[in-house]
């Protein structure tokens, strides 16, 4: 279970990106909701605090972009679902 803190970076780490996560589920055409994405930038967020080695805050601009750009490229930059296919195998062989 997610304690106070977790939940409210949580809260705070989405609700500036809402938008932006709206427009990649539907660059997505339905194959991923709103809610998966939401779970997806948490995930993403975690990892690359990870990666950097930065305990970033929830409002940092950095860390919001970073999100939305890894986001972008596994969900919604390509239009052709072979090529987000390609990625997606690609990453899980890395």
């Amino acid at each position: 279970m997610q304690n106070r803190s977790d939940t409210s970076f949580f809260a705070r780490l989405i609700a500036p990106m809402l938008k932006q996560l709206e427009r990649i589920a539907g660059s997505s055409r339905g194959e991923h909701s709103l809610d998966d994405l939401k779970s997806e930038a948490w995930i993403a967020a975690e990892e690359i605090r990870a990666e950097d080695g930065v305990d970033y805050e929830p409002d940092d601009v950095r860390l919001q972009d970073a999100i939305l750009t890894r986001l972008r490229k596994a969900f919604g930059h390509f239009a052709n679902r072979m090529m987000r296919l390609a990625l997606l195998f690609q990453q899980l062989r890395e």
